[in-house]
């Protein structure tokens, strides 16, 4: 088989997300057991949840990837991952309450779908009425990405660029440059977005008897959540970590 300059660019992502874990390992080991807590906090869905499933598997492997992508020193597309991961915990929870596949789906006379008219809104509408501090919580998040790294900008550009001068040249490498507390305040956001990702569906979910959860879950949730609460506390005495995150009061876990 050819050698590919790509399969060079896989082994280096690998041994930077290893180089990244050994020196993050506090708030890599908290995103990372929350994260796949997102996988396992339930017992079974009710057969024909279809669109519900379908959010929450978006929901699911933005999570994975924008935690992956961090790990790999990609902070611009762990952002982009995470704005879609909160867009998809308002439409998975508001799919809970339809019953009709036509308020969720357009299907086209030449075989294509798309998403209902006015779905998004009723999405958002519905999270803001019903769970208004989750949805206090994600709306500052979503804008906090759409100002600094839904677009092109000098502050995305600027983290994405460590040149080495030298010989007359310059190498713009592939990976950001390495900012720990940068890399501390995503990994705090992933799992915050996370934390209320969890609560909502479960909280919904059960209400709705589409989701049945484990018997453990409450115990290992609140769990997840005195230690957010820890570590938050911790990395608050940081005065940079707390003007990067500048979280809402709707922003603390500790209420869920």
């Amino acid at each position: 088989m050819k050698s590919l300059e790509i399969m060079n660019v896989a082994k280096l992502e690998n041994d930077v997300l290893m180089d990244t874990i050994a020196k993050n390992s506090k708030l890599v080991i908290h995103a990372n057991d929350i994260i796949f807590f997102l996988n396992d906090f339930y017992e079974g869905i009710k057969p024909g949840a279809i669109h519900f499933l379908a959010f929450l598997t978006q929901l699911r492997k933005s999570v994975l990837l924008s935690f992956l992508s961090l790990l790999r020193q990609h902070g611009n597309q762990a952002q982009f991952m995470m704005r879609l991961a909160i867009e998809s915990i308002s439409k998975a929870g508001y799919a809970l309450t339809v019953t009709n596949a036509e308020e969720v789906v357009d299907n086209h006379k030449d075989g294509t779908m798309s998403e209902a008219k006015g779905y998004q809104k009723k999405a958002y509408d519905w999270i803001e009425s019903n769970y208004p501090r989750h949805s206090e919580n994600l709306k500052f998040f979503k804008d906090l990405i759409n100002k600094h790294y839904s677009h092109s900008n000098i502050f995305n550009a600027a983290c994405d660029w460590a040149p080495r001068i030298g010989k007359g040249e310059i190498h713009s490498p592939f990976f950001d440059q390495e900012n720990l507390l940068l890399m501390d305040a995503a990994l705090w956001q992933l799992a915050n977005i996370s934390l209320f990702a969890i609560d909502l569906m479960a909280k919904a979910g059960s209400g709705y008897g589409i989701i049945k959860l484990k018997p453990d879950f409450h115990e290992r949730f609140k769990g997840f959540v005195k230690k957010h609460e820890e570590l938050t506390e911790q990395y608050k005495q940081h005065p940079l970590f707390v003007k990067h995150i500048n979280a809402p009061k709707s922003a603390s876990v500790c209420a869920l």
